[in-house]
């Protein structure tokens, strides 16, 4: 009873320093550690719905408040409420992207679970906010390292680091991992390249498994590869029947009548890229 009489006094001190970080943004960190220390301010303390004060901020869109509470008092960006929401999924409810991406950058899980399996993802689209689907989209790529700045080993040793961590929830193992392929998929539908890149990446990861290996335990792996090989073979159905006419021009029409050496590198260079 001492206890819940105690955390309103603490949450009023919370909204105090909130203000008096507000008015002079020069305050610093010691100061700052002192005030929550003396106040004994539970900076992620939730109420009885499981609210914080982050999840309360991002959800009416107050961007200076997230951005004191994820840089100045370091609040659990991760946080989960009752339901299993967390700061990200009630930023998206009334379209305040500038506070989706402010989260992201500072942490935010963008593959975090409510207790029925959705993710911000889905809420996002569930409420018609493009802006905000493209940004947890592209939070995807980011997640597992499907960027220019990342080499291939990086971006398997994520995607496992993210099975092992998805297979660790013991229940509905499976079905977080569904959702989270689902989830990487709608995020990757507007990207050939990634696409492109991502099945090759995991086909020839799959091609060097032994056989043990294979049998084994779906991992988050080969439930990517297998609904990738459908989008992966319709997406590049048309580069593959393109090639097929130069191949036919370059066989037939081009190297019979020029028959030099340009030529000649020129289509082979074409016939490797169409392969790789």
């Amino acid at each position: 009873m001492a206890q819940e009489a105690s955390q309103p006094q603490a949450q009023q001190t919370l909204e105090q320093l909130i203000g008096e970080i507000k008015k002079d943004s020069n305050l610093t960190e010691d100061y700052i550690k002192q005030q929550i220390a003396r106040n004994s301010i539970e900076v992620n303390a939730q109420n009885s719905a499981g609210w914080t004060a982050l999840i309360s901020a991002a959800y009416i869109g107050d961007k200076e408040v997230v951005e004191i509470l994820l840089t100045k008092l370091h609040a659990d960006a991760n946080l989960k409420d009752s339901d299993g929401w967390t700061a990200l999924m009630y930023a998206p409810l009334n379209g305040h992207a500038d506070v989706v991406e402010l989260l992201l950058n500072r942490g935010a899980d963008v593959n975090a679970p409510d207790k029925f399996g959705k993710t911000a993802l889905y809420y996002a689209k569930d409420t018609n906010h493009t802006e905000i689907v493209k940004l947890l989209q592209a939070a995807y790529k980011v997640k597992i390292g499907l960027t220019y700045k990342h080499n291939d080993e990086y971006i398997l040793s994520q995607l496992k680091d993210i099975d092992s961590k998805l297979t660790d929830q013991v229940q509905d193992a499976n079905d977080r991992k569904t959702q989270f392929t689902t989830d990487l998929l709608e995020a990757l539908k507007d990207d050939s390249f990634a696409i492109y890149r991502l099945y090759n990446i995991i086909h020839k990861e799959n091609e060097v498994k032994s056989d043990t290996e294979s049998s084994a335990s779906t991992t988050l792996e080969d439930q990517i590869h297998k609904e990738l090989q459908s989008k992966y073979n319709e997406l590049f159905s048309i580069e593959k029947f393109f090639y097929s006419i130069w191949h036919f021009l370059e066989e037939y029409v081009i190297f019979p009548i020029l028959g030099d050496h340009e030529t000649l590198e020129m289509g082979y260079i074409i016939h490797t890229d169409s392969e790789l």
